[in-house]
């Protein structure tokens, strides 16, 4: 009897969250049981998972909650440029057998990455939706990992042009898209190596600020068509202007020392894994690129097309992203910055500009004493000792926060902070991040058409509490 997985029911990158569900069937009846385990990328055993077969001789394992206590959100911010995916991103792979009446356990078969390069599986801390057929699949995957056409020239392996799918980020953000051809002020064009495919769409982010930090990441870790190849993203490109003038066009090469990697250095091509499965862009205040006399920027990523790999040789790998920077709207308020989990297990961000309160609560525990000379040869009070004495206080500081008038995408945006259940705050705008809990435990969906000018409204409290002293 060899027990065998469904390869259907996973992809080489998982969301954790929502249903990952390992099917094994079974060539024949047994009534052994079957046996699943899951390892790290050391080889460790991580998970042993046992039961009998159903009538037709499958079992089903949920596997989503092993998963999720093996990633989390890094919680720093990102120090350089480029950065790595921490802890957001996990390497496992799995094995399945059986297990008779005596105990004793047979593994059958091992299974791993589809790609001869990539060995192992990956998974990020996202969310999956139910679709209309009752299957829990990442159904948008292909979006986020481009397929890479490799050709072999009898020496080596390279990529070939154009690449035939681009890449997203993996963000949740409303996009304000507009034609490549439709776009009047500055972008790039030949001087850059970008290779404009038509009328492309050109994917804007509004409302940015100079002062807020801000990220995109996307996945280190490629399909391709030959199941030989996947070396990742080599660098990044940020193309600056100031309305129709070029500021800067700038490479950001994947390598350990701009944050990025594995590469140590330009041309190593390192196979990604473990967290280098994901590389995100600073493109906030902690990019020393983003000055303040910017109005936009591109950026996108970018892949070399042989194995002699030089900066300048640019075939991009993702669609490119515009961004568009509005230091305008009056602040009456000191800015709140908050990020979240996103959907995709990336961080997502909004700045909070308008009305901003704080609150504290202190919660206290006493006790009385007799603050009297009992030890004296004359009774008295003592009016300067505590009869009621306090020996608890907890603090809880809560603070409430509210955007600028908002369109109906960015609306639709907000709605996944409400969903995240890993939220950060920068209070004082200095890169500070901060755990919050919010306790805005619902929210209404908002339009212009429904609620003409309208603004959201959250309320958290610090996942940390203030020191207090006990009294």
């Amino acid at each position: 009897m060899a027990i065998t997985a469904n390869t259907n029911t996973y992809e080489n990158t998982e969301l954790a969250y929502g249903l990952v569900v390992l099917t094994l069937t079974q060539d024949n009846s047994s009534d052994n049981r079957h046996v699943l385990q899951i390892f790290n990328s050391n080889d460790e055993k991580i998970a042993d998972l046992r039961q009998l077969p159903n009538e037709v001789g499958a079992s089903h394992y949920n596997i989503s909650r092993v998963l999720q206590a093996k990633v989390r959100m890094d919680p720093q911010a990102p120090p350089r440029d480029l950065f790595d995916g921490g802890e957001s991103i996990f390497d496992w792979y799995f094995k399945v057998g059986s297990v008779n009446a005596a105990g004793n356990v047979t593994i059958d078969n091992t299974y791993s990455g589809s790609l001869d390069k990539i060995p192992l599986l990956s998974v990020i801390p996202g969310r999956k939706e139910l679709d209309d057929d009752g299957f829990v699949n990442w159904q948008n995957y292909d979006d986020y990992v481009p397929k890479v056409d490799i050709q072999y020239n009898g020496a080596n392996y390279y990529y070939a042009s154009p690449m035939p799918e681009l890449q997203k980020a993996l963000t949740d953000r409303h996009y304000n898209t507009i034609g490549y051809n439709d776009i009047t002020d500055g972008k790039p064009g030949a001087s850059n190596n970008f290779i404009n495919d038509g009328n492309e769409t050109i994917y804007r982010i509004r409302g940015s600020v100079h002062d807020q930090t801000n990220t995109l990441q996307f996945l280190n870790r490629w399909r391709d068509g030959s199941d030989s190849f996947g070396s990742g993203i080599n660098y990044f490109r940020l193309v600056t202007y100031t309305d129709s003038t070029e500021v800067a066009d700038v490479y950001i090469d994947n390598i350990s020392t701009n944050g990025g990697g594995p590469d140590l250095a330009v041309g190593d091509e390192e196979i990604p894994s473990g967290s280098y499965g994901m590389i995100g862009i600073n493109f906030g205040d902690n990019n020393l690129n983003i000055t303040d006399d910017l109005t936009h920027a591109y950026i996108w990523t970018a892949y070399n097309s042989s194995s002699a790999y030089t900066t300048d040789d640019d075939l991009r790998a993702s669609v490119c992203y515009r961004i568009d920077f509005d230091d305008t709207e009056c602040n009456d308020y000191d800015t709140i910055n908050v990020r979240w989990m996103n959907s995709l297990g990336a961080w997502d961000y909004f700045a909070f500009r308008k009305k901003r309160e704080k609150q504290v609560n202190v919660k206290r525990e006493t006790y009385n004493t007799t603050n009297a000379t009992w030890d004296k040869l004359q009774y008295r009070q003592r009016n300067y000792e505590r009869g009621e004495t306090v020996f608890r206080q907890v603090i809880d500081e809560t603070h409430t926060a509210n955007t600028r008038y908002l369109s109906d995408g960015e609306s639709t945006y907000l709605e996944n902070l409400y969903k995240s259940p890993d939220v950060q705050v920068d209070l004082n705008n200095n890169g500070g991040w901060k755990p919050v809990i919010l306790t805005s435990n619902r929210y209404t969906q908002r339009s212009y058409r429904k609620d003409k000018l309208f603004q959201h409204t959250i309320q958290f409290r610090m996942a940390n509490k203030p020191t207090a002293q006990g009294g």
